[in-house]
């Protein structure tokens, strides 16, 4: 009889569980039977992956490359959303083999690399097993952390990345491997790649990178350790920046979001109209496939009243698409882009107060300290945004999402303060905890903190990378402790 995913996943925890009551007194596993144990792991992280959402759900993002991917003979792309997404599907569909539907290609790899960074993040712990086993349980399947995912978005996609990353790092420094070594820095690679912000987040973990490939080298100072860093990192982001302008079509300006949407916003909170003229103008033609809403409106968008409709600290959607009013045009020439981008910049230094208030309004709406409606995954059962009838094959959250669903577990500023907080004391303890806890604390402090100023939106995906990392963190430092204590009652 032909055994389920479910059945799988049953068989391979229980040999997991088998692990952990291995007699202490026979000698330590082999590497190859410990590798066989992580693999173990993996499979059980991504057959349950796969039970619980798989084919995954398609939101507009990812439709969208995937959609790019599969109509364009060349791989030439938008850049409203990342290219790499869209080649990374390319990719993906030049395989001898395929899932199916097609696009389930991304989200079991896009998994794989979440199982695969996880198991090797939890390392130090293998040789306790228990640890190790709650470790992997943990951290892998805390509801929300685990809804990242069943949707191959460029948030999703970067956390998998990064988390690799760091689960690659880590052997490379336990290990001296320069093999894990080369993945991880292919993995920040991706991250940067399907996140234009994922910069940040991967500063911290190029520096790391940095000391580890100096750890073998004699009279390596910091000095010299920080610049290796520095120097991996600005490699990184001239090659992703080289593989954007090689993957993109016409560039679509994406930058321009920023611009708009604080213009609007400083616009409805002043009462004084400070965007271009040149918004006036919808005859121009834009390549993107999107018209913005209300225009069949005969009037101009720039009035004051049409303004305060576009407003709102939850996205710039409603700037372009959603809501009421006559959205604001897409801008797809350079020229046009650089008045908008010079007339962001006068109007900030005129209003400060009003840019810093429009900044604040939405970074504390993102952290959940003001209320945010928005919907934490794609997909979920009675959400405002639902893309089954898209021909895309989604499938929709398991009800058990929609229960939990408004709760603390899913405010970004109890993440943020789980952090904070650990590595406060890491920092004071640095002594007693790993530097890789504070490395990988500083990672997430730097990219939320870059969502105040770069960031258009409210959605709970972009802080997605939180959520992990306070799980890995808290595990760590635990552990560590408690580790430390048995060892002093031995002694």
């Amino acid at each position: 009889m032909k055994k389920n995913p479910f059945s799988y996943i049953v068989s391979l925890s229980l040999r997991a569980l088998a692990y952990c009551e291995q007699d202490p007194t026979k000698p330590p596993p082999s590497a190859l039977s410990r590798l066989l144990m992580e693999i173990d792991l993996v499979v059980i992280g991504l057959l349950a992956s796969c039970y619980a959402f798989y084919p995954g759900c398609l939101s507009g993002d990812p439709t969208f490359s995937w959609k790019d991917a599969i109509y364009k003979p060349i791989p030439r792309y938008h850049d409203w959303y990342p290219p790499l997404v869209a080649y990374t599907y390319r990719l993906l569909n030049q395989l001898p083999f395929s899932f199916i539907p097609r696009h389930a290609d991304l989200f079991v790899c896009m998994n794989l690399l979440y199982w695969t960074g996880l198991v090797q993040a939890i390392r130090p712990w293998f040789h306790n097993k228990l640890l190790w086993i709650i470790a992997f349980l943990v951290i892998g399947f805390f509801p929300p952390s685990f809804g990242i995912l069943s949707q191959p978005i460029k948030d999703s996609l970067m956390c998998s990345s990064l988390l690799a990353a760091y689960g690659s790092l880590l052997t490379a420094q336990r290990q001296g491997s320069k093999t894990a070594l080369g993945f991880a820095l292919f993995f920040l690679f991706l991250a940067m790649g399907y996140r234009y912000n994922a910069v940040f987040a991967a500063f911290p973990l190029t520096l790391w990178a940095g000391r580890i490939a100096c750890q073998n080298i004699s009279k390596c100072t910091w000095v010299k350790k920080i610049a290796a860093g520095i120097a991996i990192f600005i490699t990184l982001i001239a090659s992703i920046s080289t593989t954007n302008n090689l993957l993109t079509d016409t560039s679509s300006y994406p930058i321009q979001a920023i611009y708009s949407y604080d213009l609007v916003g400083i616009s409805a909170i002043t009462g004084h109209i400070y965007l271009p003229s040149l918004y006036d103008d919808y005859d121009k033609p834009f390549n993107i496939p999107w018209t913005p809403k209300g225009k069949t409106i005969h009037q101009s968008p720039l009035t004051m009243d049409n303004i305060l409709k576009l407003y709102s600290p939850l996205s710039n959607l409603f700037v372009y698409f959603d809501g009421k009013g006559k959205g604001l045009r897409l801008l797809q020439e350079a020229d046009d882009v650089r008045i908008l981008r010079n007339t962001w910049l006068d109007t900030i230094l005129k209003e400060p107060l009003a840019y810093f208030k429009v900044r604040t309004s939405l970074f504390l709406t993102l952290l959940g300290v003001l209320p945010n409606h928005y919907w934490h995954y794609f997909c979920m059962a009675g959400d405002i945004y639902d893309i089954r009838d898209m021909g895309m094959g989604n499938r929709q959250l398991p009800q058990f999402f929609e229960t939990i669903k408004g709760t603390w577990l899913f405010n970004g500023i109890s993440y943020l303060s789980v952090i904070m907080v650990l590595l406060a004391i890491a920092y004071r303890k640095k002594h007693i905890f790993p530097a890789r806890t504070m490395i990988l604390g500083a990672s997430a402090v730097i990219y939320i903190m870059s969502l105040f100023l770069i960031n258009v939106a409210a959605d709970f995906r972009y802080i997605y990378w939180l959520m992990p990392v306070s799980l890995i963190m808290t595990i760590d430092m635990l552990f560590t402790v408690i580790t430390r204590k048995q060892m002093i009652a031995e002694q």
